[in-house]
């Protein structure tokens, strides 16, 4: 699992620079609990923002964080691993992942789920693979009453 963590510049001794030093506790943790960590600097003044497949999840001043402090130290940083690990239980929680049975031949979830809310369907898939066949049929019968008709 990779995580995106966007930091910004902070004022330290009346110089702003992107420094990494109050990142360590969070960064050695999370590479510890076995995430793939990409740092990116922006010009966004003492922010910090972490992203999991790229939704944020995370938003914070980079100056709570304490400079070069282990995790178990740090208040913050272990509100932000928390924070992590609870969003990654969610996004990997098995009611939130579509999944087809190939050999039952029917979708387990809602199609609705997986869209956003203003999005309209146009047609939706039946739940099982019969009522696929009698819907096709009917269509069929009705075409061919229309072509009989002409």
């Amino acid at each position: 699992m990779s995580l995106k963590i966007f930091f910004g510049p902070y004022e330290a001794h009346g110089v702003i620079r992107h420094k990494t030093q109050k990142l360590y506790g969070l960064l050695t943790k999370l590479s510890e609990l076995g995430y793939e960590l990409e740092l990116i600097a922006t010009n966004r003044l003492n922010n910090l923002t972490i992203h999991l497949r790229d939704k944020q999840i995370y938003r914070c001043d980079l100056r709570y964080l304490m400079f070069n402090i282990d995790y178990e130290d740090d208040p913050v940083c272990q509100n932000i691993v928390k924070s992590v690990e609870e969003t990654r239980a969610l996004f990997d929680a098995e009611q939130n992942l579509a999944t087809f049975d190939t050999l039952k031949k029917n979708y387990k979830g809602d199609t609705r789920d997986l869209l956003a809310e203003d999005v309209d369907l146009m047609f939706e898939i039946p739940h099982t693979y019969e009522e696929f066949k009698i819907r096709s049929t009917k269509k069929a019968s009705v075409v061919r009453s229309l072509d009989r008709s002409l």
